[in-house]
């Protein structure tokens, strides 16, 4: 992905919230290799107990859920408005496909049977045999991470689409705690309507519905804030007013119900959806702290870290190649780990560390130099 550009000109604290996300990506999927909950590509190394380790690492996974995938929604949802002016509808979708849908199809056709065959099938059947089970099955093929660039591409086409009598007139003024407000009590509200059919941990594609009420919703917000210049214009004063509500929603909401629903006992399935008040709790919780972490971010890197040395620009030039690359590294060094006798905790920072800086490295020093594959990534 090139560095952010808009009609403001490069904002290079937008660079950096990106690939901090993504190095967030390489710490969910870690913590979920050694945590209670999730499942990354069948690979775990779990204790069967649950202590401290364990409830750290769900804990983690919990509160990075809440926002870091929401944020890059947002962020993309802003730059759509001037590609779009720009370029026109056919180039526009032109170029979101190159650089959404190819590497999709990368992933799919190559990555994807690299990390599931050795994880789940190599002890069942040879791979000529899964190869003939996958790849003449389209609809089946596994998208793992990168249900992010589906989902992001068909928001673009279907904005591109949209009808041409929208206007973003009656939203003009600034983006006010009212107006947020008003943005949490609806994401609320639908989060838990949406987790009644669809419970957390189902999936179209690997697209977790339940998590998607936030993703079109920050989306949307982001096309709208580049309309009325709201990424510029929040104040400061609200960082520092988003950071104390992120905060006590942790106290007043995620403690009382992890507390109080059974979340202590391993008994999560409450949580997850359907007509419970823990249900209810959850998604209260993922949207108010999640949307107040977002605004956070956003005045805290534009007003402290809108500013690029040579480390933070090589990280921002190679997340998206992170991003695609990292599950195979991540499972490969996991794998190695599995027959030490080190503490769960331990082997989440090693891995992180280790992952981190091998797949960045890799991204900066060999994939983008391959002929063709810089064009896209």
């Amino acid at each position: 992905m090139p560095a952010t550009e808009s009609k403001l000109g490069r904002l290079f604290y937008i660079d950096n919230i990106r690939w901090l996300m993504i190095f967030f990506v390489i710490v969910v999927h870690s913590a979920v290799i050694y945590g209670p909950v999730g499942q990354f590509f069948g690979f775990e190394d779990r204790s069967e107990e649950l202590g401290p380790t364990e409830f750290l690492l769900a804990f983690t996974n919990i509160l990075l859920q809440s926002f870091f995938m929401g944020i890059l929604f947002l962020i993309a949802g802003y730059f759509v408005p001037n590609s779009l002016a720009r370029k026109g509808r056919r180039r526009f979708i032109w170029d979101r496909f190159k650089r959404l849908g190819i590497p999709t199809l990368i992933f799919m056709l190559f990555l994807a049977p690299l990390i599931n065959y050795p994880t789940r099938l190599a002890s069942e059947v040879s791979f000529s045999e899964f190869a003939v089970r996958y790849y003449p099955h389209p609809i089946d093929w596994d998208s793992g991470p990168m249900w992010f660039a589906v989902a992001l591409l068909l928001f673009s086409v279907a904005w591109a689409f949209k009808p041409s009598g929208w206007t973003f007139e009656r939203l003009k003024g600034p983006l006010t705690r009212t107006r947020v407000a008003i943005l949490m009590a609806f994401a609320v509200i639908i989060t838990f309507l949406v987790r009644i059919p669809f419970p957390v941990n189902t999936d179209v594609w690997n697209m977790q519905l339940s998590f998607f009420t936030q993703y079109v919703f920050l989306f949307v917000v982001g096309v709208i804030a580049y309309h009325n210049n709201w990424f510029s214009t929040i104040p400061n004063k609200d960082g520092r007013f988003y950071m104390i509500v992120a905060t006590a929603t942790v106290i007043l909401v995620m403690f009382p119900i992890l507390i109080a629903g059974g979340a202590l006992d391993g008994d999560l399935d409450a949580y997850n959806g359907g007509l419970t008040w823990q249900a209810f709790g959850y998604a209260l919780f993922d949207q108010v702290f999640g949307i107040s972490v977002c605004m956070c971010v956003l005045v805290w890197f534009r007003e402290r870290y809108n500013r690029q040395g040579w480390l933070e620009k090589k990280l921002s030039d190679n997340a998206f190649t992170v991003y695609l690359f990292h599950p195979p590294i991540v499972i490969g060094i996991a794998s190695l780990m599995l027959g030490l006798g080190l503490p769960g905790i331990l082997k989440f920072v090693v891995l992180v560390a280790s992952a981190t800086i091998i797949t960045f490295s890799l991204a900066e020093l060999v994939l983008r130099r391959i002929p063709g594959l810089r064009k896209i990534l």
